[in-house]
Order: C-alpha cells, then sequence, then structure tokens
C-alpha cells in the first residue's frame, strides 16, 4: 500500500475514533438485550451492519500498514520478530512471550487503534457470530476473510462448506476404485487409481470396493477405506513421516528422499487424500505437528513451535535467549551441523556463517534463522508437495479461514472430552483441588462448549486427541505426563497463562477474580490460534 495512502486511512481511523467508541458501548448495551428478548431487536441489527462493515474494513486496512510482513509469506512463512526487546536476561525472562509479531497485546508493538480494534472484536465476537448465524447474506465473501479470525468453528464451517459446493465438480462422473486391503497394496493401489485424477473429478463422488469383498458403499466402505489409509501414510516403510520427539504427532522425515524416489508424488497424492476427506467431510486418523497444520492453513511460523517438534531443543533455545552474553562468548556460529546418515554436515545459515559469531546483539537473528532451518527449509520440498497436491482440491484462500487449531479438529474430528475423567487425572503444583483459582478454572471449563474445551486442550498439550484409555494415558515426552496446573508466583495479573506442551502443563497465576481468569486464558487461547492474521 502507497505510504501516503497508508497515513490517510490512520488519519480517518483516528477522525472516526469516537465514533467508534460509541458503536461499541452500543453493541456491549446490545449484548445484554439479546439475553433479554432476542425476538424484540432482532430487525433493529440490519441498521448496525453498514457501521460493523466499515470498521472492520478500515481497521484491516490499518492492519496491514502496521504489519505488512506478516502477509508476506510465499517465498519463506517464517516470521523473522524484528520487533522485540533485545534486553531479556534472568531478570525478567517473561519478556520472552512478548518476542512475537503475531502477539497483539504488547503495547510496545502495537498502536493504540489496533489495542483498541482487538478489544473491540474481543469484546463483540459473540455478537459479531450471532449476527452472522441470523443474517449470513449480509456478510460478504470479502468481509468473512477479513474477519475469519473473529468467527467461531460452526460459522466458519458454514461458510466453508457453502463454498466448496461452488468449487468446479464432476456432478455426474463417479470415481469407482477396487484396492487391496493389505497395507502396502491398499496404499499402492489407491495411490495408482487416483493420483493423476483431475480435481474436479476428485471432487465428484468416489466409490471404493475391496479386492473379493461384496459390498455396496454407501459410505461405511470409503470411511474404513480413508482410515486403513490413513494409517499406512504413517508406515515406517515409506519413510514419509517420523514420529515427532513430543512423542504424540508426526512430521515429514526431511530424509524421505534418500529412501524413496517417488517420495514428492506421494507428498502430492496424501495432500490430496487430506484434502478429498475435508471436501466430503470425512475424519481421517492422523496427527500432525502444529507445523504442518500452519503450513497448510497459510499461519507465519515462529521460533515457538520447535517445543512442539522438538522440546528439549526448544528448552536450549530458551536458555540461549533468557542469558545475557554481554561480557560472554556463546561458543555458537551462523550454522548448523546437520546428521546426513552419520556423516556430520556443516550447514550455513547465512553466507560464511560458520564463520561469524553468536552474539548477545545477533543471538535472536540466529534463533529465527536456525528454527526456519529446522522446522521449514529442510522438508520444503516435501510439505510443497503435499500443499500442491491439497491446494489442488481446496484452494488455499479459503483453507486459510481456519487457524491451525481448528484445521486440526476439520481433519481429525472433535474429540469427546470427558471433564469428570480430565478433573480426576489432573495434578497441581503448589494448588490443589481446594484452591479457590482452581474451583474457578474448573468452572470456567464447564462453561466452555465442545469446541472451546478442544482449542483448550490444544493450546496446554498440543493436539485436541484424547488417548483411548482416557486423560489417565495423555503422553508427553519420554511417556505418559498427565494433565498439570502449576502455580505461578508472579503478581503481574496482566500476564497470560502460559503452556508447556511437552508435559502438559499449563502455568496459570493466581488472578484475584473469575472474570480475570477466564479473560486471561480465552486471550491465551486466541493469542495461540495467531488471532489476528487476517487472511
Amino acid at each position: 500500500m502507497h505510504k501516503k495512502l497508508k497515513h490517510y486511512i490512520k488519519d480517518i481511523n483516528n477522525i472516526l475514533f469516537s465514533c467508534w467508541e460509541q458503536l461499541n458501548n452500543l453493541l456491549k448495551d446490545i449484548n445484554i438485550l439479546i439475553k433479554e428478548s432476542q425476538d424484540n431487536i432482532l430487525p433493529k441489527l440490519n441498521k448496525l451492519i453498514p457501521y460493523l462493515e466499515t470498521f472492520i474494513t478500515l481497521s484491516h486496512l490499518q492492519y496491514i500498514s502496521t504489519y505488512p510482513s506478516i502477509l508476506n509469506l510465499e517465498k519463506n512463512p517464517f516470521i523473522f520478530e524484528q520487533n522485540f526487546d533485545s534486553n531479556i536476561n534472568n531478570n525478567n525472562k517473561n519478556n520472552i512471550q512478548s518476542l512475537s509479531l503475531i502477539r497483539l497485546n504488547s503495547k510496545n508493538e502495537v498502536d493504540n487503534f489496533v489495542e483498541f480494534f482487538y478489544d473491540f472484536c474481543e469484546k463483540n465476537k459473540k455478537l459479531i457470530n450471532y449476527i452472522l448465524k441470523q443474517y449470513p447474506k449480509i456478510f460478504t465473501t470479502e468481509l468473512i476473510q477479513k474477519i475469519s479470525s473473529l468467527l467461531d468453528l460452526e460459522n466458519k464451517k458454514k461458510y466453508f462448506n457453502h463454498c466448496l459446493k461452488k468449487l468446479p465438480c464432476e456432478k455426474k462422473t463417479t470415481i469407482e476404485i477396487q484396492v487391496r486391503r493389505n497395507g502396502s497394496q491398499l496404499f499402492n493401489d489407491s495411490f495408482e487409481a487416483l493420483y493423476k485424477k483431475d480435481a474436479k473429478i476428485l471432487r465428484g463422488k468416489l466409490v471404493v470396493y475391496f479386492e473379493n469383498e461384496e459390498a455396496v458403499d454407501e459410505g461405511g466402505v470409503k470411511r474404513e477405506w480413508l482410515t486403513l489409509l490413513s494409517k499406512e501414510m504413517f508406515n515406517p516403510n515409506y519413510m514419509l513421516f517420523s514420529l515427532a520427539k513430543n512423542g504424540t504427532t508426526y512430521t515429514i522425515n526431511s530424509d524421505s528422499g534418500k529412501y524413496n524416489s517417488d517420495h514428492l508424488k506421494y507428498f502430492e497424492f496424501i495432500g490430496k487424500i487430506i484434502a478429498k476427506a475435508i471436501f466430503d467431510g470425512m475424519m481421517i486418523d492422523c496427527y500432525f505437528t502444529r507445523i504442518i497444520y500452519k503450513l497448510i492453513s497459510g499461519c507465519p511460523l515462529s521460533y515457538h513451535d520447535m517445543e512442539d517438534y522438538d522440546p528439549v531443543y526448544y528448552n536450549s533455545i530458551k536458555w540461549l535467549l533468557e542469558t545475557n552474553f554481554t561480557n560472554s562468548e556463546t561458543y555458537l556460529t551462523y550454522s548448523y551441523n546437520h546428521d546426513n546418515l552419520g556423516e556430520i554436515q556443516t550447514v550455513d545459515l547465512i553466507e560464511n556463517g560458520r564463520n561469524i559469531d553468536v552474539t548477545e546483539e545477533n543471538k535472536f537473528d540466529y534463533v529465527q534463522r536456525l528454527c526456519s532451518y529446522k522446522l521449514y527449509d529442510t522438508i520444503k520440498l516435501q510439505i510443497n508437495s503435499l500443499l500442491k497436491g491439497f491446494y489442488d482440491i481446496i484452494p488455499k484462500n479459503l483453507i486459510s479461514i481456519f487457524n491451525y487449531r481448528e484445521l486440526e479438529l476439520i481433519i481429525s474430528g472433535m474429540p469427546t472430552i470427558n471433564l469428570t475423567d480430565w478433573k480426576n487425572n489432573t495434578i497441581y503444583e503448589n494448588y490443589n483441588e481446594e484452591s479457590t483459582i482452581i474451583k474457578y478454572f474448573w468452572e470456567i471449563i464447564e462453561s466452555f462448549d465442545n469446541d472451546e474445551r478442544a482449542e483448550f486442550l490444544q493450546f496446554v498439550t498440543g493436539s485436541s486427541k484424547v488417548p483411548l484409555e482416557g486423560f489417565c494415558a495423555l503422553q508427553g515426552i519420554g511417556g505418559i505426563n498427565k494433565f498439570k496446573i502449576s502455580k505461578v508466583f508472579d503478581k503481574n495479573f496482566d500476564r497470560l497463562p502460559t503452556a508447556h506442551t511437552c508435559t502438559n502443563q499449563l502455568d496459570l497465576p493466581e488472578y484475584p477474580s473469575k472474570d480475570i481468569l477466564n479473560n486471561r486464558l480465552r486471550l491465551a487461547i486466541k493469542e495461540g490460534k495467531n488471532s489476528f492474521g487476517f487472511v
């Protein structure tokens, strides 16, 4: 956007600021009225739509002018977090959470208007979704894409399914495939039958038959085929995926090409299968690291994603960032020693990096480049092939209305969360079951609907998946790690709860009221979803 135009938009927003404040107050009153008598005020909500749309549109433009780097993710989806406090040391470790560009509550990074916009949307999110449910036609496609991060999962799914029906599709053509039930044969038969099919045909009806089995596929056979095929994707013999070091999710094997000459074709095929399952409204049993979900949905990566990929390595990075090296050496260079089948190869992260020392002044840049290399560069070919297959069926601009946590639920389904089982298998550190804040906590979780509980579970554990045995078998690094709530001895109640997904631990300050706890929990979940990354 032209620099002069940016200033004009900002000036317009500043002039209209008092108008937006009045709108905010009006919506606050309407929220109260909706609870009392929905039918009496519904017809009047139409008059507010132009104001709401204008506010969101101008705010969107203002957001772009403030954070242009977030939108340029085509060449590299990794966010290089330049706006940070470089004075992090052992005395202010908590500041490490404010490094990310996509974190909007940091007053050092966000001007007053964007902060107001964040607060406005958070307070009126339920009303925005309520209006959309009642009057779906008055929200244009462009507006929905702009405010997708404000919409609840139900509204997103309705809009998503509506758009899927408009995609080109050979409705009169039925694909019939016959596959052998054996694992490797099932995968190969499915690949040969579907890999080269045109997207228009793949969006059509698919009928599956198992060889030498008499059954009419009315949906059940296809569901069984998808279940078996999704498990076969992770067959270690193909060397396509490997179990992440968190022990619960799968990541792309960066060395897949060394063992499988057709690996890129297989990744493209897998992308098509995942998208086809979503298109047909079917769930598949596969749980990836958050990196893969983020790349599919177009969410920017951050060095914090290393925690989900390799918790031990992430702790080393945190130590580096939290330690002050002003008067000491890091003994690191801008390079990475990669183990290539037993042979150690030195990779430069920048030109001549092996000869450039990492210092207190450049360690943040070093961490970003190192994580970018480990999380993205090493699997670039594979993930691009998977995305090619996926976007062939479902366009990127459509799937990107979901954040990465919602995408996991779309792909793998909503878990059934037994709240009693969850409570009974939670351990506490410096709290107990009778602590007031713990009682508040479970009351809030009980008030969440199933979608919100699933998102919160993802926030703390890294996945919405609940083991078949229940919460007693919740996995973490090194084996079973029960859900844990640990007390934070910090009187700064602006601080948000934090999660350690490798150990399923929630670090929870002892907030002075239930309302503050509720607000902080929801903000923490939202910020974990890159909530204001506009599409």
